[in-house]
């Protein structure tokens, strides 16, 4: 194998894991719509369904139900606008709502239901912290690349 062969083969290794961030961020940004939209319906069936657990009325978590739903909606569009071709000029900002959305969910969390988390709460917890690293390294990498 000649030098310049071995130069772009050692390229390529460098640059597959910027290659996977993209794919990383779906996967994950997916998961934690995912994860609200399950606990939207769940709620919207206990609402339904059965006696509402002590402390909370029907209306109220009817109201629960319909943010976690509205959060799910929230992820998935800022991820399809993060990606639309004719809005990359505008991308940097919409990585930092996304990012921003995401911070705002975990305090928003941290504040409601920290107290009576369980280990599902805390795995959805890591899925979107582990988000914004990757935003925050994708930003990283985009402003290193030449315009």
């Amino acid at each position: 194998m000649s030098q310049l062969e071995l130069r772009r083969s050692e390229q390529r290794k460098k640059r597959l894991p910027w290659r996977l961030l993209p794919i990383g961020i779906v996967i994950l940004t997916v998961l934690t719509a995912l994860v609200h939209f399950i606990l939207g319906l769940g709620t919207f069936w206990v609402a339904s369904h059965g006696p509402a657990p002590v402390g909370s009325t029907p209306q109220g978590l009817v109201t629960i139900a319909t943010l976690f739903l509205l959060n799910c909606i929230g992820y998935l569009a800022l991820l399809v606008a993060f990606y639309l071709p004719w809005l990359k000029q505008v991308r940097p900002s919409i990585r930092w709502l996304l990012i921003g959305y995401t911070t705002l969910t975990i305090v928003v969390w941290y504040f409601v239901e920290f107290r009576h988390a369980d280990m599902f709460d805390y795995s959805d917890k890591l899925i979107e912290v582990l988000l914004i690293a990757l935003l925050l390294l994708d930003g990283s990498r985009a402003r290193r690349l030449p315009a």
